[in-house]
């Protein structure tokens, strides 16, 4: 069998989860990042993001999170747990692609 490399498999775990539904929020359409101490921040196009301590990214505003050719776009930083807010329309390709530490994503309805 061909090798599969590791942002392949994660790209098809995460579309996998989308498909059955295992990851998203069915109690809240707005979770709580919990964030006590943020590390980075910074713009994508019309949307903001923030990493916060513990690894996890939040991201929020109103458009797309485009497609990605490489993983240079998120911090060196291990990402546990992603947090995409109301008002996110889409997640483009390998857009968690080299976040290897990723154990959680959750997405709102506004994502289609």
């Amino acid at each position: 069998m061909k090798n599969i490399n590791l942002r392949t498999r994660l790209y098809l775990l995460l579309c996998l989860l989308c498909l059955t539904g295992c990851i998203f929020s069915e109690k809240s359409d707005e979770p709580d990042s919990g964030c006590l101490a943020e590390i980075l921040s910074g713009k994508i196009g019309e949307l903001s993001w923030s990493l916060c301590e513990g690894g996890v990214l939040t991201i929020s505003g109103n458009g797309e999170i485009i497609d990605y050719e490489s993983s240079t776009h998120w911090p060196k930083y291990p990402i546990t747990s992603v947090i995409i807010k109301k008002g996110v329309t889409s997640i483009g390709y390998n857009a968690f692609g080299a976040c290897e530490s990723l154990t959680s994503v959750s997405i709102p309805n506004s994502v289609t």
